[in-house]
């Protein structure tokens, strides 16, 4: 694995602002295990300053396919202006959406050329709402996935973390942060 390094830096910063609706829709149906959900967000990457939408939409076969458009417009960000994009990929109740989460972190990404794929450990990941608990760190904890171009056991990272004792499991960093905050 090479290590991604941008200006000398190996940890990247990002944030990440979660839309939703009020009664928080696309939170419920990802709790409840539906298939063709969706997921909508705000990406920035701090250090580079770029910034994306994001719609992430997980289809009944349990694959995941993420569009996003850049977003070249500094200071706040208004999802509103974009309407056209979300209407385009059937994002449900797109004109109700209002921000529900923010939440930053540091990434590590490694990358396999190889064998194509790619490990990124997130750390340091803070939450924040608009609820009275404000916000929420989770400390020592790391998330660590291992994204490929097609899913396969024999990789020398799924190995080492087998060895840890350390199993796949589906985690989303907007869920946990909502419940959190």
């Amino acid at each position: 694995f090479s290590v991604l390094e941008i200006d000398g830096k190996r940890l990247s910063q990002y944030e990440s602002t979660y839309f939703d609706t009020s009664d928080y829709y696309f939170y419920h149906q990802h709790h409840r295990g539906r298939l063709n959900r969706f997921k909508v967000r705000f990406r920035e990457y701090v250090d580079t300053q770029t910034r994306f939408l994001e719609v992430k939409f997980k289809n009944n076969k349990k694959r995941t396919a993420k569009n996003r458009m850049a977003i070249k417009e500094d200071g706040a960000f208004n999802i509103n202006h974009h309407q056209d994009f979300l209407r385009e990929l059937n994002v449900p109740q797109c004109h109700d959406l209002e921000v529900k989460l923010v939440n930053r972190y540091q990434r590590i990404a490694l990358a396999s050329e190889e064998r194509a794929e790619r490990l990124t450990i997130d750390i340091n990941l803070e939450n924040t709402s608009g609820s009275e608990l404000g916000q929420v760190s989770l400390g020592d904890f790391a998330i660590l996935e291992l994204k490929q171009a097609k899913l396969t056991r024999n990789s020398v990272a799924f190995d080492v973390l087998r060895k840890l004792n350390l199993r796949p499991r589906g985690f989303s960093k907007y869920c946990m942060g909502t419940i959190l905050t």
